[in-house]
């Protein structure tokens, strides 16, 4: 119970102590302009997109037996 008060007294003091006056930053000023910050838009990476059809799985057994081969 001793801990309690000891934890509130700085709270109370920072509580009772003047606020500091908020000023405006320059970077949100200038973000607010619309003409200040016009460049062009950088393009992306080109990527290209190889179509491939939907087919039912292979056989497995087969897949299997090359690799255990490949394996001795």
């Amino acid at each position: 119970m001793r801990l309690i008060p000891a934890a509130l007294l700085p709270l109370l003091a920072a509580a009772c102590g003047p606020l500091a006056e908020l000023s405006l930053p320059a970077p949100l000023a200038a973000a607010a302009d619309p003409v200040a910050g016009v460049r062009a838009a950088t393009t992306g990476p080109n990527v290209r997109h190889t179509p491939r059809p939907i087919t039912d799985p292979g056989d497995w057994r087969s897949l299997n037996d090359a690799q255990k081969e490949a394996t001795k």
